[in-house]
């Protein structure tokens, strides 16, 4: 329960933040991205995707911090956010708190394009063991603040 409630505060925090960024930012990442579809292979080597039907994954990016939130079948899986920098089109992700405590302190690349209100972006990740998970993921960007499905 703790968790939830401090997860809760968090996603309050940022999303005000966010609101304020996006009157003030000229960094077009910034705001709630709605994913529609991603597929991924897993450090197995298992290739899996999903669409907005069966996984809800919300993420919000304000001008120095980034969130993310996901639900698949109605339950909470999982949640995640930290700091990130963009260069050329590339977002370099640290992971500062997550619902995943192995997740706290990895950063990663992700590569991005915004396309009208869509965001691509395609991502690798290497862990301890020196398997690799990659992904790429399709965002929609929420408007008016609905992320209903």
């Amino acid at each position: 329960m703790k968790t939830q409630s401090f997860i809760l505060g968090l996603m309050m925090l940022l999303t005000s933040s966010i609101l304020f960024a996006q009157t003030t930012s000229k960094n077009s990442l910034v705001g709630t991205w709605n994913q529609l579809s991603s597929e991924y292979t897993l450090f197995d080597g298992t290739k899996a995707s999903h669409t907005k039907e069966t996984a809800t994954r919300v993420d919000m990016f304000n001008a120095t911090h980034w969130m993310r939130i996901a639900h698949r079948d109605g339950k909470f899986e999982d949640a995640m956010g930290g700091t990130y920098t963009m260069q050329n089109n590339k977002l370099k992700v640290t992971v500062l708190y997550s619902s995943n405590p192995s997740s706290v302190g990895t950063s990663f690349e992700i590569a991005y394009r915004i396309e009208g209100n869509k965001l691509y972006s395609d991502g690798t990740f290497m862990n301890s063991n020196g398997q690799t998970t990659t992904w790429h993921d399709i965002a929609e960007r929420v408007e008016g603040g609905s992320t209903a499905k």
